[in-house]
């Protein structure tokens, strides 16, 4: 991974180098035409000006380069001002670099540039021009963004970005007009002072290659992903001798600002949101594949796969939902929590094979297929989907997300307990009946218990068939299989035969779902008598049911159904319950005996 983030930079910066990680990238309106403008210092008639004429247009993470748009944060607050070109916003530094806060004083950038080389005073063309300068006394009201924009008359859709300053003198280029960063002295200047004063020869940690110019790794800002990764567990220094960490964890200052811009890049492109939490996707490539880097193909797969498994937008019929092919080997998908200016690591999801998300997409799309009669074909059923369906508590202190754990486990392929599986049924079980729905992530309330339950029961159930055509799923061995009947004549029959060959269902699981349906036919008649809650539903215990219970709803069951003179049409399912029921070699979990029930009972409603 940490190669691949090098190579990103490298192909990001394309020959800039150290100077990403010196300049800052400027606050600007994408929607205005945007424009970098020079401020002439002519020293020969002591005149400052705008050069309107020879204004350029501003392009992003190039200009900032190109015109020495230096980080303040290099000089900090109270440090002495080193800058040649500043934002609009921050021309009194700009002033106070080069012409000083008052007419009489020295610009600060003079004054930084004589006492770096102090012991060793060094000549240049720079330093020359900042004594003309100095001599000069220019008057600081060029300065003024109000006399500016009075001068420069730009309609409301144009502004202007960036400033940079250029000097006209007899003892400088021939008396030609030239910007001070072009000038023989400026970049050592600035590469001495600001590059690394720490660094020197050696061997660089990543490349393997000796270096004139290696340091201790020192990342820029605390927002930045390579930081977090040296000083947390997700690290690339485990097994680094940290008395020893500056030489061992080595790198040259071009491999520094390489990784500086991939991670600007990452947390700025390569993210997405998974179950509720931002994760940056960061992919990793066999040696061979990385030689030839393409951007373009990396960031399509990224964006379709995160798009076609973490999120559920109205299915598009010409929409392909397959990936693109991609020579990626890996994805590690990095939660993460953030105020804007740091962040910290909460999720890792490691090594996940992108020909595994190929199959993962695959099966749930044709999961989908399957079941799409039971849980609606608008929008598509993919991870995202098992996200809506299991209880999260948004801002909980201990920050525990249970989608994001079997999400973990999917992805890189670990079998997941169906324990945990039928708990997180009834959690959500329990969510509808109760209304429990603020206490999680859930923006909107069912206006209809029944067909929540349905939603919730069969999602799970397709959630189940897809886990076991992935392999994932952890099951309970020697279960006994149900011998093939006789196929049905009735319709409605032939279908629960097909669910249950599709799903293969034990007779345990079969018996359950038979109390169901007649769980459905008595809640029917009493909602037909005017007992719109249906009162059946109250002997239904939500967090779990073991045998003892089920055979009790067997005789409540039974006693309303003559209540309701509808027995002759319940009696041949509450037998086929009954047929297969032994209370004392019942191996069915109390919370599968719920789900098993909540499908019979939700089985033969059809959508709103």
């Amino acid at each position: 991974m940490l190669h691949t983030l090098s190579k990103i930079g490298e192909y990001l910066l394309e020959g800039k180098g150290i100077w990403s990680k010196l300049t800052s990238q400027p606050r600007f309106d994408p929607e205005k035409t945007n424009w970098v403008i020079p401020i002439l210092l002519d020293c020969e008639t002591g005149r400052a000006s705008i050069l309107e004429n020879e204004k350029e247009l501003f392009v992003e993470e190039e200009s900032a380069i190109k015109f020495r748009y230096l980080n303040t944060e290099l000089w900090g607050r109270r440090g002495k001002k080193c800058c040649v070109c500043s934002e609009s916003k921050n021309l009194e530094m700009l002033k106070e670099s080069l012409i000083g806060k008052t007419k009489s004083s020295k610009g600060s950038l003079s004054e930084s540039y004589d006492d770096f080389y102090k012991s060793k005073p060094k000549d240049s063309l720079f330093r020359k021009a900042l004594e003309e300068i100095n001599k000069t006394q220019f008057d600081g009201k060029i300065f003024d963004l109000v006399n500016i924009k009075d001068h420069l008359q730009f309609s409301k859709n144009e502004e202007a970005v960036l400033f940079y300053v250029k000097i006209k003198s007899l003892k400088i280029n021939n008396s030609l007009s030239i910007p001070l960063f072009d000038l023989e002295g400026y970049e050592e200047f600035v590469l001495e002072k600001f590059g690394n004063s720490e660094a020197k020869s050696g061997l660089d940690y990543l490349t393997g290659i000796e270096s004139q110019e290696v340091s201790e790794a020192a990342f820029a800002g605390r927002y930045n992903l390579n930081k977090v990764f040296q000083t947390t567990s997700f690290n690339y220094a485990t097994d680094f001798d940290s008395s020893n960490f500056n030489k061992n964890f080595q790198l040259s200052l071009s491999t520094i600002a390489r990784l500086d811009k991939s991670s600007d890049f990452a947390l700025k492109r390569l993210q997405t949101r998974i179950a509720g939490t931002p994760h940056l996707v960061i992919p990793s490539y066999l040696y061979k594949d990385l030689v030839n880097l393409d951007i373009g193909e990396m960031e399509l797969f990224i964006n379709k796969s995160s798009d076609l498994l973490f999120r559920s937008e109205v299915l598009e019929h010409d929409v392909k939902r397959k990936l693109p092919e991609t020579k990626i080997f890996w994805l590690n998908y990095l939660g993460f929590e953030s105020d804007g200016n740091s962040f910290k690591i909460i999720n890792h999801i490691k090594d996940v094979n992108s020909a595994h998300l190929k199959n993962i997409l695959e099966v749930f799309d044709d999961t989908h297929y399957e079941f799409r009669h039971f849980i609606g074909e608008k929008y598509p059923f993919n991870l995202q989907s098992i996200y809506w369906i299991i209880p999260v508590r948004e801002g909980s202190k201990e920050k525990k997300n249970a989608v994001l754990a079997i999400f973990k486990e999917i992805l890189e392929q670990r079998k997941i307990n169906e324990e945990d599986i039928f708990d997180h049924f009834i959690s959500m079980l329990l969510c509808h009946r109760y209304g429990r729905y603020r206490q999680y992530q859930f923006k909107s309330t069912p206006n209809n218990f029944d067909f929540a339950i349905r939603d919730t029961a069969f999602k799970y159930t397709a959630f189940i068939y897809a886990l076991k055509k992935l392999n994932l799923l952890n099951m309970e061995e020697n279960k006994p299989k149900l011998e093939t009947e006789e196929k049905a004549t009735n319709t409605n029959a032939e279908k629960i035969e097909d669910f249950f060959s599709k799903m293969e269902y034990t007779p345990e699981q079969r018996a359950v779902f038979y109390l169901g349906r007649v769980l459905s036919s008595v809640a029917y008649a009493q909602y037909q008598k005017g007992h719109k809650s249906k009162p059946i539903l109250n002997k239904i215990n939500y967090n779990g049911m073991d045998a003892s219970a089920l055979e009790r709803l067997d005789l409540d069951l039974s006693e309303k159904s003559r209540q309701y003179n509808i027995h002759e049409f319940t009696e041949p399912n509450l037998a086929k319950f009954r047929s297969a029921f032994k209370e004392e070699k019942w191996t069915l979990s109390p919370q599968k005996n719920v789900f098993y029930l909540m499908v019979g009972y939700t089985f033969g409603l059809t959508k709103e």
